[in-house]
C-alpha cells in the first residue's frame, strides 16, 4: 500500500511536471523542502564506519517527516552529498582543498598555467572513491522507503571550477589567450560530465535528484548547472567561450536542466532564452533582485524558482506572473488566500 508521504511525493511531483510543461496550475507551486546533508568530515571517516553514519543521517531526516504532508507545499526530504561543496570537483584535478572550522571549503589555485589542464583519472581520486562508497550504502538503506531522495555532489559548471583552479587568471586568459581557455574550459567540461554519469549509475533514477533539491527540484530526468560566476563575463564573452560548454553540461539530461543563479547576469538573458536544454532558472539573493527582467526575457518554457527577497516579495512575483504562471516560489508560508 502506497504511503502518505509517496501519495504526497507523487502528487506533487504531477504538479511540478504539468507546471513545466506550460499548464497554468489552480494555485502557485510552492517547494520548502527537508535536508539533512553528508558533510565533508561525515565522509572522512573509514569505510567501517560508513553505515552507521548512512544510518545515523537517515534517522535524522526520518524524524522530520511529519512535517513532509502537513500543508500545500512540496516538501521533499533530501539526503544532500556535500563533500567539498563547490570545490569537490577541485579536488578531482589534485587542488588543494581545506574545511573551514564553519564547515565552508577552499581550494588553493593551481600553479600551472592555463591551457595545461590534463583529463584526471576519476576513479583514482579519494573523495571521488569515498563518495561513492556513501551512495552505495545510502542507496541501500533509502531504497526501504521510497520516501528521500539522494542528490550528486556539487558538479558545479565548467566556468565556476575554471575560476577555482586559476582565479583571474582564467578570465585574462578568456580575452588575451582564448585557445588556451577553451583548451582546458573542455578538459573541465569533460570531466564534469564523467561525475555526473558516475554518480547516476550508482543511484537509481526514482531516488536522483539534482543538489540542493529541496530549493530546485526538477521534474524526473531534470539536471543542474550552476551560473553563480557568469556575472564576471560580458554578454559576448559568455555566449561565445563558456555558453558552448554549458550546452554540453546540459545535454546530457534528457529532460533538460535548471541553472543556479545568485549574482547580476541579468545581461546573459538572450543567451539563456536561446539554450535548447536550459528548462529552468533558479533565483536567490541579487539574481532575484532582475526577477521581473528574467520573466519577461526568458522563453514562456522557461520556469522560474524564486527566492524572494527583501525588495522582492511572494506577493510581486505572483502579481508579474498572473498568479504564479511558470513560477515556483521557494519559501516557506501559508496557503495563499487568494
Amino acid at each position: 500500500m502506497i504511503s502518505e508521504i509517496s501519495e504526497h511525493n507523487k502528487h506533487h511531483i504531477d504538479r511540478l511536471t504539468r507546471l513545466h510543461g506550460g499548464e497554468a496550475l489552480s494555485e502557485p507551486f510552492q517547494l520548502c523542502g527537508i535536508s539533512r546533508a553528508v558533510g565533508h568530515e561525515e565522509h572522512m571517516i573509514g569505510p567501517d564506519e560508513i553505515p552507521a553514519m548512512v544510518a545515523r543521517i537517515v534517522d535524522d531526516l526520518w524524524a522530520q517527516r511529519s512535517h513532509v504532508t502537513r500543508d500545500h507545499a512540496f516538501r521533499p526530504l533530501t539526503i544532500e552529498q556535500w563533500g567539498y561543496g563547490t570545490h569537490f570537483v577541485d579536488s578531482v584535478f589534485g587542488a588543494e582543498v581545506t574545511v573551514q572550522p564553519d564547515g565552508n571549503s577552499w581550494s588553493k589555485v593551481l600553479t600551472s598555467e592555463v591551457g595545461t589542464l590534463e583529463q584526471p583519472d576519476v576513479m583514482a581520486c579519494p573523495e571521488v572513491l569515498r563518495m561513492l562508497a556513501v551512495y552505495d550504502e545510502l542507496v541501500r538503506v533509502v531504497q526501504r522507503t521510497g520516501e528521500m531522495y539522494i542528490t550528486l555532489g556539487v558538479l558545479s559548471c565548467t566556468l565556476n571550477i575554471a575560476i577555482n583552479l586559476y582565479g583571474e587568471r582564467f578570465l585574462m586568459a578568456l580575452l588575451s589567450d582564448p585557445e588556451a581557455a577553451e583548451h582546458d574550459a573542455r578538459v573541465i567540461t569533460d570531466t564534469i560530465i564523467s561525475l555526473h554519469r558516475l554518480f547516476r549509475s550508482r543511484i537509481p533514477s526514482e531516488l536522483a535528484v539534482l543538489g540542493a533539491a529541496s530549493i530546485r527540484f526538477m521534474p524526473p530526468g531534470g539536471g543542474l548547472i550552476d551560473g553563480c560566476a557568469t556575472q564576471l563575463l560580458s554578454a559576448a564573452t559568455y555566449r561565445k567561450l563558456i555558453a558552448p560548454y554549458d550546452n554540453r553540461l546540459m545535454d546530457i539530461y534528457p529532460t533538460g536542466c535548471l541553472m543556479h543563479l545568485c549574482g547580476a547576469s541579468e545581461q546573459h538573458i538572450p543567451t539563456f532564452r536561446e539554450m535548447p536544454k536550459l528548462k529552468a532558472v533558479q533565483l536567490n539573493d541579487r539574481a532575484t533582485e532582475a526577477f521581473e527582467q528574467y520573466y519577461a526575457g526568458l522563453r514562456e518554457d522557461q520556469i522560474l524558482y524564486v527566492i524572494p527577497t527583501a525588495n522582492v516579495s511572494i506577493e510581486s512575483v505572483l502579481r508579474v506572473s498572473n498568479g504564479g504562471k511558470r513560477i515556483v516560489i521557494v519559501a516557506d508560508t501559508p496557503r495563499n488566500s487568494n
